[in-house]
């Protein structure tokens, strides 16, 4: 079952660790995920992203964001 952005938001909101791909999310979306999120998120795939897009989300996560660039 594919989640829009706004239930992945509303999970890990609730307390939830997550790991997200990025495959069909924006820049946008995950910046909001993480912002949202009280656990630790899990960026794969994240070798698509800029360096710049990836400060910026981690900015968003305030220390709560792990990129895995090995896909």
């Amino acid at each position: 079952m594919k989640r829009t952005t706004l239930e992945i938001q509303q999970i890990g909101a609730s307390g939830a660790g997550l790991i997200i791909g990025t495959t069909r999310l924006t820049i946008s979306d995950l910046k909001q995920i993480v912002a949202s999120a009280k656990g630790i998120v899990i960026i794969k795939g994240a070798s698509n992203i800029s360096t710049l897009d990836c400060q910026q989300i981690a900015a968003s996560g305030k220390e709560r964001v792990i990129f895995d660039f090995t896909s």
